[in-house]
């Protein structure tokens, strides 16, 4: 680990930053920091879920009425991958067999890639479980297998939120906007947002009526408070630090001041950043152990390592798309684990009833056993971060020799199973900025070798990753091909903080990294400008390119797609031309889930539109229910 002077960051901003970068991005093949192994106290493969405690202070009966009709249908239908009956773990009694498909699953079709001069089509919906068959189902207890503990706590404006936060997080909290099917942001708690033509001032309207679960008004003076903790924060702080102020005009309205064009900012508030809490939760020394939101479920407990129980909030804002109160569960209770075979072991057993992968080698395993939701655009990309300021990568000869010595289908073949798609930017399929040739260099293993060969004196490369083993085999193979092309190479393993904080500060030459779903290519411009290349730096590369720092400010002045479209390809190839960093495959995730698992990640927006939303692992439970 890098050691830093008397002068620089205390070990308590260190561990700070290291869980805020967590926000919008994750090394590795986990998210948080390690948790205990499985419990075995949920729920078992031939007893259903425990009955669930009733909300505190909730007037829901024990048993809601039937609904009288089922939720509508998404209105386009979806790709469905219905399981066979699972086979038993080795050494362990068969779990309940659901009922035979009705038919195989149909195999995965692949990326229907444009030309680089047309428009791309609609993102492609994600792939779907099977429709329900009956209406909603009020009650009982669904317990979720996540592939880490987030240790830090559950306050917005400081903590880690990698996927197992985010999948927490939603439960507890409303986003104050959501990306639609197009991946444009809509308002979600907000009423509404708008701008002034040069977008340096935001109008934010809250929805009139909704309370915090404290009993207290989710209003402007609420909003103003959450800015001015985010604001306040080491990293989220460099991220709106265009704002310079704002203005409570009525009880609901906040008017928000930008120095600059500041166009991206509704787009920015769909994760961490616009999940709202309560002032009281802010004010509360221990608040990030005690959530307050406005969200489907109120916080109740949380053993750490252990399990997060979150019970119904029975005053919910919130309807289905037949005017239904959600949510329909009475309670949810998360647990971490670690290991991803013992996810697979505690949902075969029946243990727990849903979990997430971004594990290509499990992708098969899970289709052939279960019901899953999978990704399907705006994908993660998973890469060899390069640090541009320090030998040898701050030559591009080096960086163009590593990328000529990575054998990205070898690669991907044996850590993904073949299950992703080889990327050679930012920018997966169907995204903006996509380009099915960006000019990024190939595997060529002889032109790697003479360029590597003309540098003076390189030196031995480090390469750096989590403390997983997954990660550690990762390394090992990129070592191997490297070592063909004449590389020394040395791997680092760290735990998940400690390699997070050596990035931050530049203590690093490679790593191993999973980072960019170009969503909002306004909030992708931290990661590749040079302004935040010093000090605590965002721009964790450290890139320095003027001209792709002029390309990624037009993208502050506009919300135009087509405009953002080319801005974004301009993007593509600009980081290509430098090779400033290596990229490996766009990583999709996959929601395995029972079959009694139902309406898994479909939400319906406030304006009726029903969605099914998985992004980066990310789910909602509002409107899942369990037959």
């Amino acid at each position: 680990m890098g050691s830093s002077s008397r002068n620089g960051p205390t070990p308590r901003l260190l561990a700070a930053v290291a869980g805020v970068l967590l926000i919008a991005a994750a090394c590795g093949g986990s998210d948080d920091q390690p948790a205990s192994p499985v419990r075995t106290d949920g729920p078992t493969s031939d007893v259903g879920p425990p009955p669930a405690a009733a909300s505190a202070g909730s007037d829901e009966p024990a048993t809601p009425p039937t609904p009288d009709a089922p939720p509508p249908s998404e209105p386009a239908t979806p790709e469905v991958t219905p399981p066979p009956a699972p086979a038993a773990a080795a050494g362990e009694p068969p779990p309940s067999e659901p009922p035979p498909p009705s038919e195989p699953p149909p195999s995965e079709p692949p990326p229907n890639e444009p030309p680089p001069n047309e428009p791309p089509s609609s993102p492609p919906a994600p792939v779907a479980a099977p429709e329900p068959t009956t209406g909603p189902v009020y009650g009982g207890t669904l317990f979720v297998g996540l592939e880490a503990e987030t240790p830090g706590g559950w306050n917005p404006a400081t903590q880690s939120c990698a996927v197992s936060c985010h999948t927490i997080m939603r439960a507890i909290f409303d986003p104050l906007t959501i990306a639609d099917a197009n991946g444009e942001p809509q308002p979600y708690l907000l009423e509404s947002f708008e701008s002034n033509e040069d977008f340096t001032v935001w109008t934010f309207r809250m929805r009139p009526g909704i309370t915090f679960h404290d009993g207290t008004p989710a209003n402007a003076a609420a909003l103003a408070t959450h800015f001015q903790n985010l604001l306040s924060g080491a990293l989220p702080g460099q991220t709106l630090r265009r704002l310079t102020g704002w203005e409570v005009i009525d009880d609901l309205t906040l008017e928000l001041y930008s120095e600059v064009s500041f166009a991206g900012l509704p787009g920015g508030l769909t994760g961490q950043l616009g999940y709202l809490a309560a002032p009281s939760q802010y004010a509360d020394p221990d608040g990030a152990a005690n959530p307050v939101g406005t969200g489907p479920f109120v916080f109740k407990s949380w053993i750490p390592d252990q399990e997060l129980v979150v019970e119904r909030n029975a005053g919910y804002w919130r309807t289905d798309a037949a005017g239904r109160s959600v949510p329909y569960l009475d309670r949810i209770v998360f647990r971490p684990i670690v290991e991803s075979d013992s996810r697979k072991v505690a949902l075969q057993l029946g243990d727990i009833h849903v979990t997430h992968s971004d594990t290509g080698l499990d992708f098969d395993h899970y289709r052939e056993n279960f019901n899953t939701v999978e990704e399907r655009s705006f994908l993660q990309t998973h890469h060899l971060l390069l640090n541009n300021a320090v030998p040898p990568f701050n030559d591009l000869d080096a960086r163009r020799a590593l990328a000529h010595c990575t054998d990205h289908e070898t690669y991907n073949l044996l850590r993904t199973g073949g299950n992703f798609d080889i990327a050679n930017g930012p920018f997966s399929p169907n995204t903006p900025g996509h380009l099915a040739d960006n000019g990024f260099p190939t595997f060529d293993i002889e032109a790697g070798r003479a360029l590597w060969a003309q540098l003076p004196d390189p030196g031995a490369v480090v390469l750096g990753t989590t403390n997983a083993p997954f990660d550690r085999t990762s390394a090992e193979l990129l070592a191997r091909m490297w070592d063909d092309c004449g590389i020394e190479v040395r791997i680092s393993q760290l735990d998940q903080s400690a390699l997070i904080t050596n990035a931050v500060l530049g203590n690093f030459q490679v790593n191993l990294w999973r980072n960019h779903d170009g969503i909002s290519l306004a909030s992708e411009r931290v990661w590749w400008h040079s302004n935040f290349t010093t000090g605590l730096a965002l721009n964790l590369g450290r890139i320095r390119n003027e001209i792709l720092d002029a390309t990624l400010d037009e993208a502050t002045v506009t919300t135009d797609r087509d405009e953002l479209r080319r801005i974004a390809e301009d993007v593509n190839r600009i980081l290509a031309e430098g090779v400033h960093n290596i990229w490996m495959h766009w990583v999709r995730w996959i929601l395995p889930h029972r079959e009694e698992v139902q309406n898994l990640a479909r939400i319906t927006l406030p304006d009726g539109q029903e969605l099914l939303s998985i992004l980066r692992g990310r789910a909602f439970l509002t409107e899942t229910w369990i037959n």
